[in-house]
C-alpha cells in the first residue's frame, strides 16, 4: 500500500470505509437516536482523532468501542494520530483496524501539535479528540454533537468522563482559578444514574477535557487550534477560555459518556516534569486571555504565588539564608495562633502546619459526608508525595552538612520545577504577547461576562495553610476578591 508525505508527516490511506462520503459495514447505523429523528438527519460529518504515543495496550479497547458507535454510515472518519511510537502501535493498527486513517508523526509532538497536525487532515465538519486510554459509550458521539445542533453559538462540547468501571466521576465540567489553574468538577464523586440525581441537559463550562471533546472544525482553525507552545496540559483550558472571549459557547453534556483507564502515558512521567507544564502553561493562559486592565492586576499576584509555591516546596531552613533580619509575616496571623515561625524553626513544625490542621479537617469532613473517596485519595497522595520528597531532602541535607559541606543544600526536584517554568515563560513571553494581541483584537465578550464560568476563581493550587493565608492576603491586597465578587454571586444564583 502506497503512502504520501505531507509536511514531513506520513499519511497511510487505508481502506477507509468509514470516512465521510463512503460507507461502513462496521459502524452501527440507527435513525432512532433517543427517538430524535431530526437530530439524526442533522448530524454533520465527523472525524474522531485518537492521539497515541506508545499506547499499544490501550488501542484495542478504545477502537473496539469506536467501532460500535451509533452514527450515520458515510459520515464518520476514525483517525489515529501517532506521535512516533516505538511499541508497534502503527503496525498493529494496520492489521486490526484497517478502516482507520493513520497519521504518523516523525517525532513526539505532544498533545497540542500532534492533534493540530492530524486535524488539518480531517475530513469531518466537526472533530472529536479522544485520549487513547478511553472507551466510549455507543451514543458518545451523537450526544457530543447534540448541543452544536441545538444551539448554533455552541462550537465545542465535552463528555462526562467516568472511571473505567463507571462507578466514579473523573470529569463533569471544567473550572479554574484566577491565576490559570484548572480543576475537574466532580472528580472522585460517586456516579449515579438515577433519574433526577443530576441534570442531563448540557450546560456552559469554561472548558472541556481535551481527551474527550468535540469542536466545529472551521472555528477550531479560525481561533488557532490548540496552542502548540503548551505541548501538554491546560491547552484545553486555554482553548475554552479563548472561545468564550471570542464570542462562542463551550458546554459539557453529561449524556455523552466515556470511561477512562488512567495510568496511561502521563502516569509514567515524573512529577517534576509535569509540574513544569502546570506552572508554565497556567501563566501562559492568563497572559493571553485576560483583558489589559485585569492582566495588570492578576499577573503580579500569579508570579508572587508561583514564588511562594517554590519556596514552600523547597522546605528551606530560613536560618541558612538570613543575616539578622526576618520579615514579619503578619498576614499569617489568625485567631488560632499569633505565633510566627522563627529563623531556626523547622518548616514542618511551623505555624503553617498548625494552622492547616483545621483547614484540612473541615475539608475532610465535607468530603467524607459526600463519600468523595477519589478526591480524598488524590489529596492524601499529593500531600504524602510532597512531604516524602521534602523528608528525604532534609535527611540528605543533615548527612551532607556533617559529612561533605555546609555550603550545599538539597531541595526536592519538584521545587525546582517552578524555576524552570518561570524561565520558560521568559523565553515564550514575546510569542505569547503576539498571540494575545490577536485574541484581544477580536474580543467579543468582556472578562466580566466570562468570569462566571470560572466557578472556582479563588481556589488554591497548593494545599498548605500557609499558602492559603498567602493567597488570601494577596487577593485582598490586589482586590482580586472584589473582581470576582459579582460573578460568584451570579453563579450561586444560577446554581
Amino acid at each position: 500500500m502506497s503512502s504520501r508525505t505531507v509536511e514531513h508527516d506520513h499519511v497511510y490511506p487505508h481502506r477507509v470505509t468509514s470516512t465521510p462520503g463512503g460507507s461502513s459495514a462496521t459502524m452501527n447505523e440507527r435513525s432512532d437516536v433517543s427517538g430524535d429523528k431530526d437530530l439524526w438527519l442533522a448530524l454533520p460529518s465527523a472525524t474522531v482523532i485518537v492521539l497515541n504515543h506508545n499506547g499499544l495496550g490501550h488501542l484495542e479497547a478504545c477502537f473496539s468501542s469506536l467501532r460500535q458507535l451509533v452514527y450515520p454510515a458515510g459520515r464518520l472518519e476514525l483517525m489515529l494520530a501517532d506521535n512516533a511510537s516505538t511499541d508497534g502501535s502503527v503496525e498493529w493498527m494496520h492489521h486490526k483496524f484497517p478502516e482507520v486513517v493513520i497519521v504518523q508523526h516523525p517525532e513526539n509532538y505532544g498533545f497540542s501539535k500532534g492533534n493540530n497536525l492530524a486535524e488539518a487532515k480531517a475530513r469531518g465538519q466537526v472533530v472529536a479528540f479522544l485520549n487513547n486510554d478511553m472507551r466510549v459509550d455507543q451514543q458518545w458521539l451523537v450526544e457530543l454533537v447534540r448541543p452544536l445542533v441545538a444551539d448554533k453559538e455552541v462550537v465545542s462540547s465535552g463528555s462526562k468522563i467516568l472511571t473505567w468501571d463507571g462507578k466514579q466521576i473523573d470529569f463533569a465540567g471544567g473550572a479554574m482559578n484566577f491565576y490559570g489553574f484548572g480543576y475537574q468538577v466532580g472528580w472522585g464523586e460517586n456516579e449515579s444514574r438515577d433519574a433526577g440525581s443530576s441534570p442531563l441537559e448540557f450546560k456552559p463550562t469554561i472548558s472541556v477535557c481535551g481527551g474527550a471533546m468535540l469542536i466545529r472544525r472551521e472555528e477550531f482553525l479560525q481561533v488557532g487550534g490548540f496552542d502548540e507552545d503548551f505541548f501538554a496540559y491546560y491547552e484545553d483550558l486555554d482553548l475554552g477560555w479563548r472561545l468564550w472571549v471570542l464570542g462562542y459557547k463551550v458546554v459539557i453534556d453529561p449524556r455523552s459518556l466515556v470511561y477512562h483507564f488512567h495510568h496511561g502515558y502521563w502516569g509514567k512521567v515524573a512529577t517534576e516534569k509535569k509540574r513544569v507544564f502546570y506552572e508554565r502553561n497556567s501563566l501562559l493562559t492568563i497572559i493571553k486571555n485576560y483583558d489589559d486592565a485585569n492582566l495588570r492586576r492578576v499577573l503580579p499576584v500569579a508570579l508572587l504565588l508561583l514564588a511562594r509555591r517554590a519556596y514552600l516546596s523547597a522546605d528551606l531552613s530560613e536560618v541558612t539564608f538570613r543575616a539578622g533580619f526576618t520579615p514579619q509575616r503578619t498576614y499569617l496571623q489568625s485567631s488560632e495562633s499569633t505565633t510566627q515561625p522563627t529563623a531556626t524553626e523547622p518548616r514542618s513544625q511551623s505555624f503553617s502546619q498548625r494552622r492547616s490542621m483545621g483547614y484540612y479537617l473541615t475539608w475532610l469532613w465535607r468530603k467524607l459526608r459526600r463519600a468523595e473517596w477519589g478526591t480524598i485519595y488524590r489529596m492524601v497522595q499529593s500531600i504524602l508525595e510532597q512531604k516524602g520528597s521534602q523528608f528525604k531532602c532534609r535527611m540528605r541535607n543533615w548527612l551532607m552538612v556533617r559529612l561533605v559541606s555546609n555550603d550545599l543544600s538539597l531541595v526536592p526536584r519538584e521545587a525546582l520545577s517552578y524555576v524552570v517554568a518561570a524561565d520558560d515563560v521568559i523565553s515564550l513571553y514575546a510569542k505569547m504577547l503576539e498571540k494575545r494581541r490577536l485574541i484581544q483584537a477580536h474580543r467579543k465578550r468582556t472578562d466580566e461576562e466570562v468570569f462566571v464560568h470560572f466557578r472556582l476563581p479563588l481556589q488554591v493550587s497548593y494545599f498548605t495553610g500557609e499558602y492559603l493565608a498567602t493567597q488570601r492576603y494577596l487577593e485582598r491586597l490586589f482586590e482580586i476578591d472584589k473582581l470576582f465578587m459579582q460573578p460568584m454571586r451570579e453563579q450561586d444564583e444560577h446554581g
